[in-house]
């Protein structure tokens, strides 16, 4: 299983990303032993999400047992919930007492796409000077080596700040799950992949090709200045494979795209196709030829452009590949077409200055800056895969240049794209604030674009840059944290910084009454996060006419308003919530104040569903009150379900956020003191 850290990326952007799956098998009445059993084949076949479930009973029944521990940080470290993955991988760490195996180069991993630079050398470090040995074709201690230089280089990078604006491309092209591989046929016409879906996706108990990624088409709207809403290009989808990876070559006049399989064991292997077009029809796709397409290796993410040899024009392809020749897992090649024979020559590495013992991926070559952009995850980088670009041709290129920040985060960022003006493009992201319907919040790829020169206009808005800042999410301890969701759909989530574009989770609603009224109400949907209260004029009272020798406290009733959020078909609150909640029954504990809940639902389910699921959600939330010492008479509930919406449940944000409780109630807070008349 831990070879996959290598070729990691062969289980996300190569080809598809593994959906949630609602289980039908109950495993829960299965023996210890066997639940571990369960669980680590569900690893193995890429079910990831599944493998939670189990797992989080066995480390919440069985603490101190390290197996459970390193395997349940091993599917948050897969499923890409890095967070997480830290905080159980150092917990097993801790309960084995050594850091030397292979566990601690995927805890180095989890700290490097977290940021956590210095932490993430010195796991590497220890890795690297520890007992473990290769096996025959692992590459863990160079890949170590590689990962402790870019640690030990990434915030020097990221110090180097490039004047770019980048920009969420809209919901019209990102959905629930990943969304990726974007690339234009034109400045109006974009070609990418997805499964576009927008719900939590269910399936048979380990049921096989139940849902594929399949290739969309959208059509770029000016008057309302977004991208319109996806077509599937279905004459190219096969009901077994995944397409995905689409690419037309410079003239127009042939469609490139892979199709990918999944193993019995859950490994891909993808193939790169080609159709013909003339007046606007596509031909049968075929397969390109044996020099390509190998049983022993996968091609995928073809890019095709065509070049001056001499007189005569050169068509090249540059692909990745896990081939055989190659320096490491994937690698980008590139193959000449030979048009005597109507085919592509025997494929030819990019050579050392590009590629590397890890992975690079997603190749993008501009004919006019005579550039080769890619990604990899080997590079001197900020953490996971980054953006390089380096100048040259065929396989004689320079030494590779970051791209550096925004563009790059710390987590994976793939798949960049250039316009025909070459000063703005599109690239493929899970960092920080992507649209995944899952509540780890980097589960999932989904399109931004850039610009380098002005700032990006999608729906006649202008979205602020994003910025490259230091990640300040705190991890909570590992010693003592238990994942609050165990569901097998829905895996646990730490933290959510605010997002760009806005995505807002917690929305606080605070208005005076009594002895302070404010003078201008706050809006009635505004959203902020807890950490401000909004500011209000008062009246302040008459003074009296006794001097008052002490300083007196004047408290204001605070009316409060607090919404929770949850997962899908979920009544556990996200993870991010519980601080809040803790402050909520502390402040209802103190005061021994009466609070309201109130819970809602989205509206994908039946009516008399969301009716039963709102009311269990008001009553969790009601529990966890009780049992952080609130009085249960002082509580009431009832639900809603979905006839009291905030947002539209059209999206997967404005679901999101009718997925949620109400909390309303009133507390004492310091208004101002009453200062000692002077005489």
């Amino acid at each position: 299983m831990l070879k996959k850290i290598i070729y990691s990326f062969l289980f996300s952007a190569l080809a598809t990303q593994l959906p949630s799956f609602a289980q039908e098998r109950d495993i829960n009445k299965l023996s210890d032993p066997k639940k571990l059993q369960t669980a680590e084949m569900m690893l193995n076949l890429g079910s990831f999400y599944n493998a939670i479930e189990p797992l989080t009973d066995l480390v919440t029944r069985n603490p101190n047992q390290p197996i459970y521990a390193s395997r349940l940080g091993e599917a948050y470290f897969f499923a890409r919930d890095y967070e997480n993955a830290e905080i159980w991988l150092t917990k097993a760490q801790k309960l084995f007492g050594h850091n030397d195996d292979l566990f601690a180069f995927m805890l180095g991993e989890s700290l490097r796409y977290n940021g956590k630079y210095t932490e993430a050398v010195a796991q590497f470090t220890a890795f690297d000077n520890g007992k473990y040995r290769d096996r025959k074709g692992e590459m863990f201690h160079l890949a170590a080596k590689s990962a402790i230089v870019s640690c030990q280089k990434a915030n020097q990078i990221k110090a180097k700040n490039q004047k770019a604006y980048v920009a969420f491309a809209g919901d019209n092209i990102n959905h629930g799950y990943s969304d990726f591989a974007p690339r234009l046929r034109d400045d109006s016409t974009l070609v990418y992949s997805s499964y576009l879906s927008d719900t939590i996706m269910t399936s048979e108990y380990l049921e096989p090709n139940f849902n594929r990624v399949k290739l969309y088409s959208s059509a770029f709207n000016k008057e309302t200045n977004e991208w319109g809403e996806p077509e599937e290009m279905k004459h190219l989808s096969r009901h077994l494979e995944s397409t995905a990876n689409g690419v037309f070559t410079p003239e127009g006049d042939e469609f490139y795209f892979t199709r990918c399989r999944t193993g019995k064991q859950g490994q891909q292997t993808c193939d790169i196709y080609m159709c013909k077009i003339k007046d606007g029809k596509f031909s049968t796709p075929i397969p390109l030829g044996k020099n390509i397409n190998s049983s022993r290796s996968t091609q995928t993410q073809p890019y095709v452009v065509t070049t001056l040899n001499g007189k005569q024009k050169q068509k090249i392809l540059y692909f990745a590949s896990n081939r055989k020749g190659g320096r490491g897992g994937l690698d980008i090649w590139y193959a000449l077409f030979n048009e005597k024979i109507g085919l592509y020559n025997r494929p030819i590495n990019c050579g050392p200055e590009v590629n590397s013992v890890r992975d690079e991926v997603t190749p993008f070559y501009s004919v006019k800056e005579n550039t080769l952009y890619f990604s990899s995850n080997s590079h001197p980088g900020i953490g996971g895969f980054d953006v390089f670009k380096s100048k040259g041709s065929l396989r004689t290129f320079s030494a590779p240049e970051n791209l550096g920040t925004p563009l790059n985060t710390s987590y994976d960022d793939v798949y960049y794209t250039l316009a025909a003006s070459e000063k703005a493009g599109y690239f493929v992201s899970n960092r920080k604030g992507s649209q995944g319907i899952l509540p780890n919040t980097t589960c999932c790829d989904d399109i931004y674009a850039f610009d380098l020169e002005k700032p990006i206009e999608f729906g006649n808005k202008h979205p602020a840059p994003i910025v490259a800042k230091k990640d300040t999410a705190a991890v909570a301890q590992a010693d003592t944290a238990l994942p609050v969701v165990a569901k097998l759909t829905e895996p646990t989530k730490l933290a959510e910084p605010t997002p760009t574009p806005k995505k807002e989770t917690v929305t606080v609603k605070e208005e005076l009454v009594a002895e302070a009224k404010p003078t201008k109400k706050p809006k009635a949907k505004k959203k902020t996060t807890p950490t401000a209260k909004p500011k209000a004029k008062t009246t302040q009272p008459k003074a009296t006419e006794q001097p008052q020798e002490e300083s007196k406290p004047v408290y204001a009733s605070v009316r409060t308003r607090v919404i929770v959020e949850f997962a899908s078909d979920q009544d556990t609150a996200y993870l991010e919530y519980y601080p809040k909640l803790d402050s909520i029954a502390n402040d209802l504990a103190k005061d021994s104040v009466a609070v309201k809940i109130t819970g809602h639902a989205d509206a994908t389910g039946s009516l008399e569903y969301n009716q039963m699921l709102s009311e269990k959600r008001a009553k969790r939330m009601a529990e966890y009150l009780v049992a952080h010492g609130v009085n249960r008479e002082l509580i009431t509930t009832e639900g809603k379900g979905e006839l009291k919406p905030i947002a539209t449940n059209k999206t997967v944000k404005g679901r999101r956020h009718n997925r949620r409780t109400e909390f309303v109630y009133t507390k004492k807070v310091l208004k101002s003191a009453k200062k000692k008349k002077r005489k």
